[in-house]
């Protein structure tokens, strides 16, 4: 490991809590203000660990942001349940534009 470096499971716990800040429902920017700074986090994260084996990794920093994303929206747009049928991750990385890293780690362009 090179010196100053941290390991996956540090770092994806470095962004998570950075992704959490901006999904914050005390957060008053605007949605694309928001997912365009979260999107930008999530690109340096896989910037960051383009090496070596990262599926894991990304397919669990996924499952949080889509977490985190799903609770900021049900709470900013004060949807009375889980907000799952509305915000299923589809939605969330699709129509609403939330970078899946699971298709960068693919290949797929972000």
């Amino acid at each position: 490991m090179v010196p100053g470096s941290r390991t996956v499971e540090e770092e994806r716990r470095a962004t998570a809590t950075k992704g959490e800040r901006r999904a914050d429902p005390s957060n008053t920017g605007t949605w694309p203000e928001v997912r365009d700074r979260l999107n930008s986090i999530l690109r340096g994260w896989s910037s960051y660990f383009s090496h070596g084996t990262r599926l894991l990794a990304y397919r669990a920093v996924d499952n949080h942001v889509a977490a985190r994303v799903r609770h900021f929206l049900r709470r900013r747009h004060q949807v009375p349940s889980g907000g799952t049928r509305v915000l299923a991750d589809e939605v969330i990385f699709g129509p609403l534009g939330v970078l899946r890293l699971g298709r960068v780690h693919l290949g797929a362009r972000p």
